[in-house]
């Protein structure tokens, strides 16, 4: 699972100039590094060093397969980057609040997971505009990554992250199994971080409708409590007020 959680909550500094937050817990600290302010949208990142040290720290490790990110990342994203979150109703914020990060030289949007104090996948998407470069890019074991956001009773398995950003910000947890495979062994070990009362909801695009009733079939043989969500689009296509309706959210 993604281990990016809240350590701890301070005084939000752009809050602080406008003589707000006098509680002090606006801005959420989490483990990977990055801060974020629920009231005013103020974010920070690690910075350029810390991502190269993160890198360096890796690169001392037994397990030489780990990813590296460009050193070139940051959060200056261009408008075409912008544009295209923009058309699933999702805004910069959202690629604050999920670590999403630019890279000039690779022309990639990149989406990383971080675990036990560094990075275990990521997954870009390209705009380079070459139509010989695959749209979607990825590094470390995408396959057997737990990137589980949001909260609720409820766990849609989505195919791609942008996907799973859109309907768990509908009050419901999402996780993106980059592709439309979940396979006997992911089940498993989901049986094991979910909690029982826990619904799974497997909902892929609508060309993967008999893969979806498939992986259903087979969560339910784990004994996790599974259906498929069917609809004329992909997730992220849908309005969040139909996304909340497909689901069944009040």
């Amino acid at each position: 699972m993604n281990s990016s959680y809240v350590v701890r909550k301070e005084r939000c500094p752009e809050c602080k100039k406008l003589g707000k937050d006098t509680s002090q817990d606006n801005l959420a600290v989490y483990s990977d590094g990055h801060k974020w302010c629920y009231s005013c949208k103020y974010t920070e990142f690690p910075s350029q060093i810390e991502f190269f040290k993160r890198k360096q720290e890796i690169n001392t490790e037994v397990d030489t397969k780990l990813p590296f990110l460009p050193l070139d990342c940051d959060v200056n994203y261009p408008l075409r980057a912008l544009s295209w979150v923009k058309q699933y109703e999702l805004t910069k914020e959202d690629l604050y609040k999920h670590s999403v990060l630019w890279s000039e030289s690779t022309q990639r949007l990149l989406f990383p997971i971080f675990g036990d104090g560094h990075l275990i996948a990521f997954q870009g998407r390209d705009f380079s505009f070459h139509m010989d470069k695959p749209k979607w890019f990825g590094r470390g074991n995408l396959k057997d990554t737990f990137n589980i956001l949001g909260t609720g009773n409820k766990l849609v398995l989505t195919e791609d992250i942008i996907s799973a950003i859109k309907v768990s910000k509908c009050g419901v947890m999402a996780m993106p199994i980059y592709g439309c495979v979940i396979g006997r062994e992911r089940f498993k070990r989901l049986y094991k971080l979910i909690d029982s009362n826990t619904e799974v909801l497997i909902w892929l695009d609508p060309d993967k409708r008999t893969e979806a009733t498939k992986e259903a079939k087979l969560g339910q043989l784990c004994g996790i409590n599974t259906r498929t969500v069917f609809s004329d689009k992909d997730p992220k296509e849908h309005s969040f007020v139909s996304i909340k309706e497909i689901l069944n959210i009040s």
